[in-house]
């Protein structure tokens, strides 16, 4: 079974956060699954790193349904995820 939203990180070993976003939106299977980024890394920085991305695909990849940077207030952070599911039910 699919998780219902994924919560990622850019700064992740290996690879990193945004090769697995990648990875997970042109996943057909996995595509659909809303992504919500929780980073110290600005959100300036990421959307440059995905229109890099984007340059060598042949379907641009959407920006996440959220960006947070660390760290957020817990308030927020459950508010964000409640509203996403609200959105996208039954993903």
């Amino acid at each position: 079974m699919a998780p219902l939203l994924i919560i990622l990180d850019i700064m992740m070993p290996g690879e990193g956060g945004i090769l697995a976003y990648r990875q997970l939106k042109t996943d057909d299977a996995l595509s659909r699954i809303p992504v919500v980024m929780l980073t110290g890394v600005e959100g300036g920085a990421f959307r440059h790193s995905l229109k890099m991305l984007n340059m060598g695909l042949p379907r641009p990849l959407p920006e996440p349904e959220a960006y947070l940077e660390k760290p957020p207030g817990p308030e927020l952070l459950l508010n964000t995820v409640r509203d996403i599911l609200n959105r996208c039910p039954g993903v």
